[in-house]
């Protein structure tokens, strides 16, 4: 299976209020290359615009054919409007430190009081510089290495009289734009970056913006409103890591990665078996005749539960994109009918199947709209998409655990029940059921976890993955991180956030 070769985006910095973009300079040298920095109108030299619009159209125009645009505090703001206005060059979106809307209102509670914005405006319109180094200590405020980011933060040149004007229409900013349009809409991936000791974007905004489209959110233990300074490598390495993710992981490799297990995958897929149970009962008795696609097959786990349960006689046919995966289940069950297949460009015609079933296998393909278009387009007039899938909490524990050993990519990240929805209403479909189930096994240690997982073939895949094995003592302390913060240190539980969905052609 031949991949087409990517084009390395192009990094776009914008830097925060009161800053120049000489505060990216360690933070970018861990980015990869190319890197383009920009100044926002007033700072470092650049002249003004008439307006925040101004400068989001005219930045849009200027922006480098497949960008990543990254934002701090109000760099952030602007970024997503930008991303908003140019959705053909933008391939994603970071904010670190934004909050959709500065300054509270009675929808967005959770951000800076109107009062204290006022209050701070008055400042700095009185004494310009000594409110601009109130505002360096509570960036640096709440970091665990505030000390360090406070001295970066006023190594800056200090406002003069000839930019006073400058930065006080920037700062204005802050209160005219609204992101939540916007990041509702966009339709590139964009993950949010928040400090939990933040002093200037309240904790509580990171629930509100992960309900925002498809919004991804990251919050940092130990940060505040500056993580790019006080840690910038490995801010640096899981934000690469997150866009490497969200390019997908290549369909050739979970070929072979699931094709590789089917010796073992039967034997280790617990969870598996109980979710393809789950998933049948959710399947009304099919007619006799009723032609039915088990996508992504594996070993036949669906077909099987169906064949016991069903009193008519439907045509089952068997799908899966790994061919070692469709030998097996055709030699447990000869009577049906087998093909290898990608479930993003299905090799069925228009209108010829009456239920497209999938049991824990969409969660590895590239984009689940492309899956549940192809399905619409396969199934006939009332026809039904039932799938399983995991969910974002899927092996929590474990990838929290590997937080605390390397910033590398450890466990495969998965989609919230909105977003999957929406990517399935957004095919044609109209959705009937949302079930979430969590399950969870436990182990007396970890490494039976880890063969498990590679015996059923979903190791971790991830392209921010590290290369080569885990050293015996990064195995070591990831178990000793996984029982520290384990209820019961002596069984350690892993958590599969299931999500069941029933979709109906109309």
């Amino acid at each position: 299976m031949t991949q087409q070769k990517q084009v390395e985006p192009t990094w776009v910095l914008l830097h925060g209020w009161g800053s120049d973009s000489g505060l990216w300079r360690e933070f970018s040298q861990y980015l990869p290359k190319p890197i383009q920095l920009l100044d926002l109108p007033g700072f470092a030299g650049r002249e003004p615009t008439q307006s925040w619009q101004v400068f989001v159209e005219q930045t849009a125009e200027q922006l480098p054919n497949h960008c990543i645009l990254l934002g701090w505090s109000l760099g952030g703001m602007l970024a997503s409007q930008i991303a908003a206005a140019a959705p053909d060059k933008v391939d994603a979106l970071i904010t670190i430190a934004s909050n959709p809307c500065f300054v509270a209102n009675e929808q967005w509670p959770h951000a800076m009081s109107a009062e204290v914005y006022d209050q701070f405006c008055a400042g700095f319109g009185a004494q310009p510089e000594k409110t601009w180094k109130r505002f360096c200590s509570l960036q640096a405020q709440g970091d665990s290495k505030s000390k360090h980011i406070l001295k970066l933060l006023k190594e800056q040149t200090a406002p003069s009289p000839a930019v006073y004007s400058l930065w006080t229409e920037s700062l204005q900013w802050l209160r005219q734009i609204d992101n939540r349009a916007a990041l509702t809409q966009l339709s590139c991936p964009h993950l949010h970056v928040y400090g939990a000791n933040d002093a200037l974007v309240p904790a509580g905004v990171v629930q509100q913006v992960a309900q925002l489209g498809t919004a991804q959110t990251l919050r940092l233990s130990e940060s505040g409103h500056a993580p790019h300074l006080s840690s910038p490598q490995s801010l640096a390495n899981k934000l690469h890591n997150w866009w490497r993710m969200q390019r997908g992981i290549a369909k050739d490799k979970i070929a072979c990665s699931f094709g590789a297990a089917v010796k073992t995958y039967d034997a280790a897929a617990h969870v598996q078996k109980q979710v393809a149970q789950r998933l049948v009962q959710h399947l009304q008795p099919p007619q006799a005749n009723s032609k039915i696609l088990d996508l992504g097959c594996g070993t036949g786990f669906v077909a099987e539960a169906l064949l016991r349960a069903s009193l008519e006689s439907p045509e089952i046919l068997l799908a899966d994109i790994a061919p070692p995966m469709v030998r097996h289940a055709l030699v447990k069950i000869p009577a049906l009918a087998g093909v290898v297949a990608d479930a993003e460009s299905l090799p069925f015609a228009d209108n010829s199947l009456d239920y497209v079933l999938s049991n824990l296998a969409l969660q590895w393909c590239r984009t689940l709209n492309h899956v549940a278009a192809e399905a619409f387009r396969c199934l006939s007039p009332n026809g039904r998409l039932i799938f399983s899938t995991l969910g974002p909490n899927t092996l929590h524990e474990l990838k929290s655990a590997w937080q605390q050993v390397d910033d590398y990519v450890h466990v495969n990240s998965f989609h919230t029940p909105m977003q999957i929805e929406r990517e399935v209403t957004s095919a044609g479909f109209t959705v009937t059921q949302v079930q979430r189930v969590s399950l969870q096994l436990t182990y007396a240690h970890l490494l039976p976890l880890l063969r498990e997982l590679k015996a059923i073939g979903a190791h971790n895949m991830n392209p921010g993955q590290q290369a080569g094995l885990s050293r015996r003592s990064q195995i070591q302390q990831l178990e000793q991180a996984y029982r520290a913060a384990s209820d019961d240190p002596q069984a350690l539980r892993v958590t599969y956030d299931v999500i069941l969905v029933v979709a109906v052609k109309p």
